[in-house]
């Protein structure tokens, strides 16, 4: 049986930050979401490319070279960023989280650098598949902190990879099986810092719609201080192909700014592309209060998640309280 992916993107900039570094994609046989990060306008530009770069395998591929195609692409995109920081030294020092999901004849094929996540469900269990690259997962793993020690430590956001341009990424990278009716969900931390995991667990089982899904999980972060930008791809396992199979590109990558595309127009090419979920209601919530009302469903909303913002500000207030999602139980890999 031929199985097929039905897929949505949602970003928003937050309630604090002015512009989005967070980018995000999603088609038939890939998706992907990328936290830009280096202050300035660098950050978004270095989401923006590494999504580009990204988007070209977006194709179906034989199974067994999956993996070798998407390290490939890990290492092309690295290398774009090392291209635009020499030809812009301004942007020294920006980088990207990467977490993308490449599909193909039944199969997926993870890669991942950074703290983004993913998430599968499957059978009504919740699983994170991926690793976090960070330095407090690195003292959790060694046994020096607990996990919730780890969502209070002054070092939780030093990420230990990214795609940087520093030509030493190593992405971890693992296959899985499809099955029909499991369920993925990639993010930015922008979510997981700031809704519990139970909340995301309860949202991404009880939603069958991957629009109204992807709609709600930004609500969720916003309601929850949106310090951070924040974004989410929802890709179902399906066995119809869906009507509509352009993809869903979200954040600084749906539309950079004139000024990044004059400094890699070869990079930054048009893609035919519909917009991400849009929220329904009268109003998307542009203040804490608002946001905390609409997630215990006191208003609706309309509009979408900020799918163009671009930029840097702050880092937001810190005094906030944060809530991380902790590391689940493996999930066995393909060989």
């Amino acid at each position: 049986m031929t199985y097929h992916l039905r897929y949505t993107a949602a970003s928003d900039v937050g309630l604090v930050r002015k512009n989005n570094e967070d980018s995000a994609y999603a088609g038939p046989h890939l998706v992907a979401v990328a936290d830009g990060v280096g202050g300035n306008v660098a950050g978004e530009v270095a989401s923006a490319a590494t999504i580009s770069i990204l988007a070209t395998v977006d194709r179906a591929l034989p199974v067994d070279g999956m993996t070798s195609v998407l390290r490939a692409t890990f290492e092309n995109a690295d290398e774009t960023i090392r291209g635009l920081i020499e030809a812009e030294p301004a942007l020294s020092g920006m980088g990207t989280t990467l977490t993308a999901l490449l599909y193909s004849e039944g199969t997926f094929c993870l890669g991942h650098v950074g703290d983004s996540r993913a998430y599968r469900l499957r059978d009504g269990e919740f699983v994170q598949m991926s690793r976090d690259h960070t330095f407090v997962q690195t003292l959790v793993d060694e046994g020096k902190i607990t996990r919730e020690e780890a969502t209070v430590h002054p070092q939780r956001s030093l990420i230990m990879q990214s795609v940087n341009g520093c030509g030493d990424i190593r992405p971890d990278l693992q296959r899985y099986d499809a099955r029909v009716g499991d369920r993925w969900l990639l993010c930015s931390d922008g979510l997981t810092d700031y809704v519990a995991i139970e909340e995301i667990t309860e949202t991404v089982a009880g939603i069958e719609d991957v629009d109204e899904l992807a709609a709600r999980l930004v609500i969720l972060a916003n309601a929850g201080g949106g310090v951070d930008n924040v974004a989410c791809v929802v890709a179902d396992v399906v066995d119809t192909a869906p009507d509509d199979q352009r993809p869903v590109i979200v954040g600084a990558a749906h539309e950079p700014p004139d000024e990044l595309v004059g400094r890699a127009a070869d990079i930054f090419t048009p893609v035919p592309h519909r917009v991400g979920a849009i929220p329904p209601g009268p109003v998307f919530p542009r203040s804490r209060s608002d946001a905390r009302h609409l997630a215990r469903g006191k208003a609706g909303l309309a509009g979408s998640p900020n799918v163009s913002g671009y930029g840097r500000t702050h880092d937001g207030d810190p005094s906030l309280p944060r809530t991380s999602a902790p590391i689940g139980k493996a999930a066995p890999a393909l060989p």
